[in-house]
């Protein structure tokens, strides 16, 4: 499913070619973004490196709907956890949705790739065309979409709700469906399911090391909202009895539901509602600093982060870390995406 990456032509070059060809720009200055050219629609000026500004340094146009956090350092895990403490450098801006991905959200691109052959599916369950992989556990009464005569329907009133029942493998293709749809390059491949991290611009799981930084932002703080014990008014979480129980039995949230439990950069949701597959494969971490950490090579396990509405406290702080087999899917697990510019 991966797409050719082709390079611009340099800045110089177009430069020249409007210069010989008597474009519109006649002073022959080239208007630049960053180190290539400026696109329509963007504002930017040459060598504009400013992270999380609207412009990013390869002229594409900053996603407005994601929350991004600025290159930087942090102190990953505690001294309580089963992972060392260590310090963790990202070297790039990290975009990540401001909410986990909505059943809305995820049977409209299920909808699209069905339409496109890149996904086979049936009332029970959706799976991936190429690796044969499950993507959406349907037969199971916990999951909100459904599949009848070619279209896939959510829910009356679940519409907004986290999407759930969801492998890790349904996770990654959504993030390669929404890359494809808006003209950006899959990254995971759908046989080995490696993932293009850093390489090029597209959709994927946030790392382990991403997700963590966006909750501590910027004082390394216990949870999203700051060092405040978890309450009812920060997160859908079990506080000796579920913080919500809808009339169905069910006790998720709409996303977005806890305002003042979002992270200091305006993600929802990430402590409770849902746990969220994160890109790595689990294995303990490191004691030693790392730069631009992508997690084991290969593993037997996925990590999830978070917590859900059926988590007691010490499973919402910022620096747990759970797992689970990329192949399982849960009503308490789902996901948020992330980009990389």
């Amino acid at each position: 499913m991966k797409k050719p990456y082709f390079y611009p032509l340099s800045a110089l070059a177009i430069f020249l070619m409007i210069c010989l060809m008597g474009g519109e720009q006649q002073s022959c200055e080239p208007t630049l973004c960053g180190n290539g050219i400026i696109d329509d629609g963007e504002e930017c000026d040459y060598g504009d490196l400013e992270g999380c500004d609207g412009c990013s340094a390869t002229c594409l146009l900053e996603p407005e709907e994601m929350v991004c956090a600025p290159s930087g350092s942090f102190e990953m895990s505690h001294i309580t956890m089963f992972d060392p403490p260590h310090e963790v450098t990202l070297t790039h801006d990290t975009y990540i949705s401001p909410h986990e991905v909505t059943n809305a959200q995820y049977r409209d691109a299920l909808q699209w790739a069905f339409d496109k052959d890149y996904v086979l599916a049936s009332p029970e369950s959706s799976i991936d065309s190429e690796s044969g992989e499950e993507l959406l556990d349907m037969v199971d009464p916990d999951c909100l979409i459904s599949f009848s005569e070619g279209l896939f329907s959510v829910l009356p009133g679940k519409e907004d709700y986290p999407v759930v029942e969801v492998t890790w493998y349904g996770a990654a293709c959504y993030c390669d469906w929404l890359s494809m749809m808006e003209g950006l390059t899959p990254l995971y491949d759908h046989v080995t399911w490696e993932c293009d991290v850093y390489g090029t611009h597209g959709y994927r799981l946030p790392t382990d090391a991403e997700w963590e930084y966006v909750v501590r932002y910027d004082d390394e703080r216990t949870y999203p909202w700051g060092e405040v014990a978890p309450t009812c008014e920060y997160a859908n979480f079990y506080d000796g009895d579920y913080c919500i129980t809808n009339p169905d039995g069910t006790h998720q949230t709409v996303v977005g539901s806890y305002p003042l439990g979002a992270s200091a950069l305006g993600a929802f949701d990430m402590a409770g509602n849902v746990w969220e597959w994160m890109n790595d494969w689990y294995n303990k971490l490191s004691e030693n600093p790392q730069t631009d950490p992508t997690g084991p090579v290969c593993g037997l396990d996925h990590v999830y982060r978070g917590g859900s509405f059926g988590s007691m406290d010490q499973y919402l702080l910022s620096y747990f870390r759970d797992k689970g087999h990329p192949s399982y899917s849960y009503h308490y697990l789902g996901f948020r995406t992330a980009l990389t510019f």
